[in-house]
């Protein structure tokens, strides 16, 4: 219980980059899952797939580049960091490594992006962890409190890797709702994370929940592992 299962990716990728999570394409049931792999190639596959299913394959759609860190795919736009820590962007249909066109680069600087009806949400640079900022006049503002190690936008709501200080050793996925209906916001339990490495952080370093809150997505060692919500009561 709690457990990431392996992935499949592609025979060419050495590693995944990043993933994205849009809403639903015409020629895909449901919502459909992004990956940037280590050959600078996006290649894309419904999220509702299950890791070693044959019925959908990766489908190769377009060269990118490989020296983005991190990608969001939202509204026809595809985003990514670049490995300065910079903000590019392009349209997604026909994309190219040479058609990026920088978006931001001075001043708070985030190393981890989703995106959701057109709202553009970074993580902070900060190796322990840092705060969801939000992107909104050409610049980084601070979104939310707390301190997280990766996050992810879906639904209208935000969610992040944490770890329960009552227990180091049992990271968790938090969940707060982007503009609650009332009172304040706060950051509550989701799931467990997965298994700890060790060190008192969760083993994922980028996220990506789909479907209404029904399936997760993440990268661990370079692969990406997916993870049904919906059976699931950690809480």
């Amino acid at each position: 219980r709690g457990s990431w299962p392996p992935g499949v990716l592609p025979p060419l990728s050495a590693a995944v980059r990043a993933l994205g999570a849009p809403p639903a394409m015409e020629s895909a049931p449901g919502p459909v899952v992004f990956v940037l792999a280590a050959d600078g190639y996006l290649y894309t596959r419904p999220a509702q797939a299950e890791p070693l299913s044959q019925e959908y394959v990766w489908q190769q759609l377009c060269l990118v580049g490989s020296s983005y860190k991190s990608i969001a795919v939202d509204r026809g736009f595809i985003y990514g960091v670049t490995a300065v820590d910079g903000l590019d962007v392009q349209p997604l249909d026909d994309a190219s490594p040479d058609k990026w066109q920088q978006l931001h680069l001075k001043g708070v600087k985030c190393i981890r992006i989703d995106a959701s009806d057109g709202k553009l949400y970074g993580l902070g640079k900060r190796r322990t962890g840092d705060c969801i900022y939000r992107f909104q006049s050409k610049q980084w503002v601070q979104a939310f409190n707390g301190t997280k190690t990766a996050m992810a936008i879906d639904a209208g709501t935000a969610y992040g890797v944490g770890v329960d200080r009552k227990s180091c050793n049992d990271p968790w996925v938090y969940k707060q709702e982007l503009e609650p209906t009332s009172g304040t916001a706060r950051w509550v339990k989701a799931f467990k994370a997965g298994a700890p490495d060790g060190s008192g952080r969760s083993q994922i370093t980028d996220l990506a929940i789909v479907g209404g809150g029904q399936v997760a997505l993440a990268i661990i060692d370079g692969r990406m592992h997916r993870r049904d919500l919906a059976d699931f009561d950690d809480v």
